[in-house]
């Protein structure tokens, strides 16, 4: 179905428009010095490189709205932390979604829906974003803890939880489907990858083959300095300062003799990792790295550009300007066929040469049937790298991918650009726009 959809000749709907994106690195969730960082810290970064690029004043924000899927450890209402740290009014209201890894787009569906809203006080000029810490806390059911909540205390200690009693936590319960087949099954994620590879007659071999490129890609445009101009970098007092996603740029430094990036090395290494599960097809090295960052973006309507004129003196210039937004859902097990489909059901024809997309590498397959079912030119999409060499924020990438879709339509001069990711449930959500 098409959630709304714009056009030149449709002047009774509002344009809506993108533009100041901005992202932290990626950072490798279990090994990175920063791993600590909380989803809000990282999400404030995002909004701070979205109002310094801008130019805005903090009180020109209407609202922000975060997407993010591991909430364990984060505190009460990180939307509304994010408000603050970033040092926005505390008038600022904040809203969050949580539709797992399409949340940081949804949360541009829903800053398009406030921006159009006939409703009174609709917004003008709002931020969303995406944002996510999968290095999070152990869960464990209130029942297991052996003492009452004492509110000066509120996190249970080792000594404090029952002996033998289950533990979870944010990231395996991400890894694991989120709805059930019709049998009653949770599958992982990896299994629906490996269920919907078979189906398509993908052989471990080709879809090591997608992963390398994917590698090569990401090592190559960080090591260009490609991401730069939509990277925020972190720093940490003076002891850390991380400017580059981490995981292509550590295979880099890794794999490199004499500044030269030993290729032959590191495709050993992948090839020969084994499946995840038996009789699979993703390996560790195939599937999507497991991440912590944050992206966000201005979404702001004409209304919001002359505002921006009057009250601050600003010109804001848009990169783009929503044109369709889609979002389908099949049986759970299926989550990585739905960017076909949408893709299928594009305005636009994606074979068209002046069409880039970024697409979000949960797992090759996804990208696999877009190019191969619909015959498109691989230069088109996913062009510096993806989430499997990159890594997976979850609620960060559907954000974060279109960051990178508006950097790499500009450089590219392209037209048209159209951004989709699957999501663990069986669902898709899309974006199409047009640079002006």
């Amino acid at each position: 179905m098409n959630e709304l959809l714009t056009t030149p000749r449709n002047n009774q709907i509002k344009q809506v428009y993108l533009g100041y994106a901005a992202r932290t690195p990626i950072l490798e969730a279990s090994k990175s010095p920063l791993r600590c960082l909380s989803a809000s810290e990282l999400g404030a970064v995002a909004v701070r490189g979205v109002m310094k690029k801008s130019g805005l004043p903090p009180e020109a924000i209407d609202e922000v709205i975060t997407g993010q899927v591991c909430h364990a450890g984060s505190r009460a209402y990180p939307h509304r932390q994010v408000v603050l740290k970033a040092g926005l009014p505390a008038s600022v209201p904040a809203r969050g979604e949580r539709e797992e890894c399409s949340s940081g787009m949804t949360s541009i569906l829903t800053a398009y829906d406030a921006l159009t809203s006939s409703r009174k006080g609709a917004g003008r000029i709002i931020i969303a974003v995406g944002m996510e810490n999968m290095y999070t806390p152990w869960l464990v059911q209130r029942e297991d803890v052996t003492v009452k909540f004492n509110p000066k205390e509120p996190f249970a200690t080792k000594e404090m939880i029952r002996d033998g009693a289950p533990i979870s936590d944010s990231l395996a319960e991400g890894l694991r489907n989120s709805t059930p087949t019709a049998s009653g099954e949770y599958l992982t994620t990896i299994q629906c990858a490996d269920i919907c590879a078979k189906k398509f007659g993908y052989t471990k071999e080709q879809v090591d083959e997608y992963a390398l490129r994917s590698w090569k890609r990401a090592i190559e445009a960080t090591g260009q300095g490609f991401f730069k101009n939509e990277i925020i970098p972190l720093q940490f007092h003076d002891e850390i300062f991380i400017e580059h996603d981490e995981a292509p740029f550590n295979a880099l430094q890794k794999y490199s003799q004499n500044g030269v990036f030993n290729g032959g090395a590191f495709e050993k290494i992948l090839r020969s990792m084994t499946p995840i599960y038996d009789g699979g097809i993703i390996t560790p090295m195939s599937a999507s790295r497991i991440s912590n960052g944050a992206s966000a973006l201005l979404v702001f309507s004409e209304d919001g550009m002359r505002h921006a004129e009057k009250e601050y003196n600003i010109t804001l210039v848009p990169q783009a300007r929503i044109i369709m937004m889609d979002r389908v859902y099949l049986e759970p097990e299926l989550f990585p066929e739905t960017p076909l489909k949408l893709a299928r059901g594009s305005l636009i024809p994606l074979a068209e040469h002046d069409v880039y997309i970024e697409a979000n590498e949960a797992f090759p397959p996804v990208v696999m049937t877009l190019e191969s079912e619909l015959h498109l030119n691989p230069e088109n999409i996913n062009r510096f790298g993806g989430a499997v060499a990159m890594g997976h924020p979850v609620g960060c990438s559907g954000n974060r991918i279109v960051t990178t879709l508006l950097n790499i339509m500009c450089r590219l001069k392209k037209h048209f650009g159209f951004a989709v990711i699957c999501v663990g449930g069986g669902g898709g959500t899309s974006l199409l726009v047009e640079r002006v």
